[in-house]
This record gives structure tokens, C-alpha cells and sequence, in this order.
């Protein structure tokens, strides 16, 4: 199980094979190296070296080391070791937080 961080270094979720869960518990979306997916299975966004591109193919984040960013510079959190653990924070990281233009339901 892989811990997903915030900014401020809380633990918001966490990775448990390839499902997405949130820090509630509840599933938010899945991980198949490259594409993330939301919770019913659609594909949402993809990664190619290093940066999240949302389904219309714009880059909405981009990943830095184990730590993710959105298209501003804001650090959005972090993991400790893992590529899919880090696909995972972009998932969990960019529609918690608004921070790549989706939310919940991921309306595109």
C-alpha cells in the first residue's frame, strides 16, 4: 500500500494495487501504466514522460521527482517510491484539489 501526501505532508489517500482510494476509503479511480481512470472505469487522463495530459490532450500536471505538480508550479503532494503510486497522486491529487481542472465526476 502506497500513501498518498498532500502539500501540507497529510495523508489524503493511498494506492492499493492498481485502485485509487481516498482518505475515506472510498474508491476514486484506478491506474493502468499510463492511464488513469475514474471510478467506473473511464479513462480520464494519460502520462507520457512525466507530464498528466487530460483527455482532450492538454497537459494539466506534471510530475518532479515523487512529488506532482499542476501546470502553475504548485506543489500538489508527494509519495515515497513508486511510478504507480505517483500515477496515482496525480489522479488523487489533481481532482481532490481542483488542481487539474477535474473533480469528482471528471465532467468532460
Amino acid at each position: 500500500m502506497e500513501k498518498i501526501y498532500d502539500q501540507n505532508e497529510n495523508v489524503v489517500g493511498h494506492l492499493s494495487g492498481n485502485i485509487v482510494y481516498d482518505g475515506s476509503n472510498r474508491i476514486i479511480g484506478y491506474v493502468n501504466d499510463p492511464v488513469l481512470y475514474d471510478s467506473n472505469y473511464n479513462p480520464i487522463a494519460y502520462v507520457s514522460n512525466g507530464v498528466i495530459y487530460n483527455s482532450v490532450e492538454m497537459p494539466v500536471g506534471y510530475f518532479n521527482g515523487w512529488n506532482v505538480y499542476n501546470m502553475n508550479g504548485n506543489r500538489l503532494g508527494r509519495v515515497h517510491s513508486s511510478w504507480l503510486g505517483l500515477l496515482a497522486a496525480g489522479l488523487l491529487l489533481g481532482a481532490a484539489f481542483g488542481g487539474f481542472g477535474f473533480g469528482f465526476g471528471f465532467g468532460f
